[in-house]
């Protein structure tokens, strides 16, 4: 993102946890002296009297933009990009969605998300132990030179090996890997070998 705004939340599923987290943050905001964070979705927490809303966001010269998560998101430091549950396995596009716009992504959900992307590439949190992303945000929040440390991180793992076991879908992308091995899986499965 372009860093100018502290963090946003757009999310529609307005799970506890999420919403937890979310306020854990606007308090952390406002003790801090750091802009107020923008709820830009249906869900906005316990604390703020929201007034921006997604719909705020994609509209421009009065007409209605169609919504894109990447430009939406780009003038936020943070993206609270928390999945609706933690199941192991599971790692939705939320934290891409943030990594795209260039932000730094605030995650939860589960710690397979490591075998995926950088660990030092985002804040994770965890809800036994929020305050460790707690200290972590504010430290880079207030450091300029840890926060692009952190921003400047490459987001994948393992970088061409992660492209080839996550995302190789066609032969361009790590020569068709992941691809090949749901086909031999469906193959196993339908007992045609």
């Amino acid at each position: 993102g372009d860093g100018a705004r502290f963090l946003v939340y757009a999310h529609s599923n307005c799970a506890a946890h999420r919403e937890g987290a979310f306020d854990m943050l606007v308090r952390l905001a406002k003790e801090r002296g750091w802009d107020e964070p923008v709820a830009a979705g249906r869900c906005k927490g316990s604390l703020l009297n929201v007034t921006t809303t997604r719909e705020d966001l994609v509209l421009r010269g009065g007409k209605a933009m169609r919504w894109n998560n990447t430009v939406a998101l780009r003038p936020f430091r943070f993206v609270l990009a928390m999945e609706n549950s933690n199941v192991s396995g599971y790692v939705s596009e939320k934290i891409a969605n943030a990594f795209m716009a260039g932000a730094i992504p605030i995650y939860h959900g589960s710690r397979d998300v490591f075998k995926v992307f950088n660990r030092r590439a985002f804040v994770f949190w965890d809800h036994d132990k929020p305050e460790e992303a707690l200290s972590l945000i504010t430290k880079l929040q207030e450091d300029e030179a840890a926060y692009r440390e952190m921003a400047s991180q490459p987001i994948l793992a393992k970088g061409q090996q992660t492209l080839a076991d996550y995302f190789s879908l066609s032969d361009d992308v790590g020569g068709g890997l992941l691809k090949k091995k749901i086909r031999d899986t469906l193959r196993v499965r339908a007992g045609v070998t």
